[in-house]
């Protein structure tokens, strides 16, 4: 589907569940893609977000189930929460003009680097290293990954609500400095293990 150069909005939900959609050409014309604009697309499996585009919003192409690449371009500021969550997903680009986002190795960040926003659910490989200067890793951020061993590093200072959700055999390693008092509180029937400097702990917050 191409659609029309002037159009400026795609509303929230405009192609939701269309599962026999399998290319999308958006005009740089459009400013916003609205909340669940592609939700349930499951036959997408590359979007350009061009260069018009300012705002991605909420689940706007969630549960795309063939989805693997996704390329956002330098005019976006915002994206909204679970955006590209897809089970497939590999990698997300940014163009490095982006003055809001950046993507290293097709994992997406804050332009400072202070914030891990999405870790593709489908990216390979079993071990990643959160950068060092990462202060806070969002919700959801590696939910569904298929991860094995992550590294926290000591800048990390706040993890996020179930960023791990659904995938309870990855080993987390913190660095002997991570101050934990600053991480979402709360606990669930989960009681996954963290190594601190060779020791081990439970975990105590909702990250699953």
């Amino acid at each position: 589907v191409t659609l029309l150069d002037g159009i400026t909005t795609i509303g929230d939900c405009t192609f939701k569940s269309c599962t026999n959609l399998n290319e999308i050409s958006i005009p740089d014309s459009v400013k916003l893609i609205g909340n669940s604009a592609f939700e349930g697309c499951g036959s997408l499996k590359n979007v350009i977000i061009p260069k018009g585009v300012e705002t991605i919003g909420d689940l706007s192409f969630a549960h795309c189930f063939h989805l693997q690449e996704v390329t956002v371009k330098e005019n976006v500021t915002r994206i909204g929460k679970d955006a590209f969550y897809s089970p497939n997903l590999e990698r997300i680009d940014v163009s490095p003009n982006n003055s809001a986002y950046k993507s290293a190795n097709g994992v997406l960040y804050s332009k400072d680097g202070k914030i891990l926003i999405k870790y593709p659910e489908n990216k390979k490989g079993a071990i990643f290293d959160i950068p060092d200067g990462v202060e806070r890793v969002v919700d959801n951020a590696f939910l569904n990954c298929k991860i094995e061993k992550l590294y926290i590093p000591a800048s990390v200072k706040f993890i996020g609500a179930s960023a791990f959700s659904y995938y309870h055999d990855i080993r987390l390693v913190a660095d002997w400095n991570v101050d934990f008092s600053g991480f979402e509180k709360g606990w669930n029937r989960n009681h996954p293990v963290i190594d601190v400097g060779g020791n081990k702990h439970l975990l105590r917050g909702n990250w699953f």
